[in-house]
């Protein structure tokens, strides 16, 4: 199946409208005259007139003037879904176009935590996922809800809140992050970020891309690290993230 160039389709779509819009043309002086003026003045004698060629010629001209007002409406929907045999559809339409355009979440978050496999322990990924950077603006930078729940593919929930939701019953410092993973409606991990302790945060110009990472131990228990939570992203995404 071929893929016309634009110049071979813009042929192709003027092929295909002429013949129709002649036909289109001829039912319409059909219906004009032999309808509508025999009924506006009770004669045949202007169908009497239409004999021989002039019926041709006239449906070939007003044919003419229906090709150029309708081929750009052809041309797209050939675009659109091609001719089944003859030309393929335009992967490259506008429709198409605007689809891929769409914008892709800008960060990506991961949570690692360090779980014990028969006699050793190893870090574990569990949970990763792609999200928009306006809502996790509006906690990490305390612009708007103090907590923001994010899902993965898989259904798993990370909540991501910042101390400030506890500062009525709890001396905590601000700046903290509490994590939670949520897998079938059961809490799995409660961590916390290391009091006093920011995001370690790490860009690489040459790739253009950042990550920021925070190191999380068990809530409430002070304890050594046990896990990590991860963003990553386009250089100018993170650091509208951290540093706006």
């Amino acid at each position: 199946m071929a893929r016309n160039t634009s110049r071979g389709r813009t042929l192709l779509s003027l092929a295909v409208t002429l013949p129709i819009a002649v036909l289109a043309g001829y039912v319409i002086l059909e219906v004009f005259i032999n309808y509508v003026m025999g009924f506006l003045t009770g004669s045949s004698a202007l169908d009497d007139l239409m004999v021989g060629h002039a019926y041709l010629i006239a449906s070939f001209l007003l044919g003419l003037i229906l090709t150029v007002l309708n081929w750009r409406k052809v041309d797209a929907l050939i675009a659109r879904y091609g001719i089944p045999g003859i030309v393929s559809a335009d992967d490259g339409n506008p429709a198409d176009a605007k689809k891929k355009a769409a914008p892709e979440p800008d960060v990506s978050i991961s949570l690692f935590v360090t779980v014990k496999n028969r006699d050793k322990f190893e870090q574990r990924k569990v949970f990763a996922g792609r999200f928009a950077i306006e809502r996790l603006r509006e906690t990490l930078q305390n612009k708007g809800k103090t907590k923001v729940i994010l899902t993965a593919a898989n259904g798993t929930k990370l909540v991501i809140a910042r101390a400030d939701q506890y500062a009525l019953s709890h001396d905590l410092d601000p700046d903290s992050l509490f994590i939670k993973l949520i897998r079938n409606g059961k809490v799995v991990f409660h961590l916390e970020t290391i009091t006093g302790e920011q995001g370690r945060y790490v860009s690489d110009s040459e790739r253009r891309r950042a990550t920021c990472n925070f190191r999380l131990v068990h809530l409430s228990t002070g304890g050594p690290q046990i896990g990590t939570l991860q963003f990553f992203g386009i250089e100018k995404n993170m650091r509208k993230l951290f540093f706006s």
